[in-house]
């Protein structure tokens, strides 16, 4: 008994250490900016953009700028195709739970709408990467206007910056400043999957559950970097994943972590920490039948989860 007591115990330190470093991974990756790539394929397109709201030109600026707009209020940015700045013809620009419509001299080319349903559910809204292709020969001359609109207050009146380039060193570019991102979130899913895999030889040891709690935090904790690094359209252009990973996996980590402090951690409040788990599992059921419904969107209600 002694033996099996101590193994426990360090298998709960272990399990301490890796939600540590786990975390302090977390705080590496927000703040990680990657290395320079070869830019003779791309630049930035952030200058001499002319602000409009309401058509009224605000005159000309650069990005990116966030303005105080109400949800679903037109804004745009226009400016004139030359081969001096258009030396490429895609632009990459961020659509943070933004429709998207470009028009040269008021001809639609491009369009992106925020808003979908799957088997008449309610998607939530996407932050996705938008590559536009721009015909510059024929363009010279005229007017490129892209215009904005967001059903969120949050990203309502947000500008993001602009790249323009060639379509795969645009790519390129977001997997290499994001490459540190996708090495640490799919070491840590395929370890955590290794860990269930260990569930059957280790339920003798009586440390199942302290397997289940490590290998689900660490398949949430990985997909939420993964996603939180905005490359994970291009592993799946499936809008319901794209949208949701992140939040479940949010949700679910504090879950997770209450349920292995009831469990393993500490042996009394188990009453107030299954209450704790269950209002969480409530408000994430809530929040996924408001979602679908269309009545609140995952981002608005969030804020009200544990």
């Amino acid at each position: 008994m002694k033996a099996k007591s101590s193994l426990v115990s360090k298998i709960n330190i272990f399990i301490l250490i890796f939600c540590s470093i786990t975390i302090f991974i977390f705080s590496l990756v927000s703040d990680y900016v990657g290395m320079d790539l070869n830019r003779e394929d791309f630049k930035e397109l952030n200058e001499g953009w002319r602000i409009s709201t309401d058509s009224i030109v605000e005159g000309t600026s650069s990005l990116p700028q966030n303005f105080d707009f109400k949800p679903n209020k037109n804004y745009s940015i226009e400016r004139e195709i030359n081969k001096e700045d258009f030396t490429y013809t895609t632009l990459r620009i961020r659509s943070s739970m933004m429709n998207i419509d470009a028009y040269i001299d008021d001809q639609l080319i491009y369009t992106f709408d925020v808003n979908s349903k799957s088997f008449s559910l309610h998607n939530p809204y996407p932050a996705s990467w938008q590559l536009i292709e721009i015909p510059v020969n024929e363009s010279i001359g005229k007017t490129l206007k892209i215009t904005f609109s967001s059903p969120t207050k949050q990203f309502s009146g947000l500008l993001n910056s602009i790249v323009l380039g060639k379509g795969e060193a645009l790519i390129l570019d977001l997997i290499q400043q994001n490459y540190l991102n996708i090495i640490i979130s799919v070491l840590i899913i395929v370890l955590s999957l290794f860990s269930l895999s260990t569930l059957i030889w280790t339920k003798k040891l009586g440390i199942s559950k302290h397997i289940l709690y490590l290998a689900s935090f660490g398949i949430a904790a990985g997909l939420w970097i993964i996603s939180e690094s905005t490359i994970l359209q291009i592993l799946t252009s499936n809008r319901f994943i794209i949208a949701t990973t992140s939040y479940i996996s949010n949700l679910s980590i504090p879950l997770i972590i209450t349920l292995f402090i009831r469990d393993i951690v500490v042996k009394g409040f188990k009453k107030t920490l299954s209450f704790v788990a269950t209002l969480n599992i409530i408000l994430l059921a809530l929040e996924l039948i408001l979602q679908f419904t269309g009545n609140v969107s995952f981002i608005a209600s969030t804020i009200y989860s544990i």
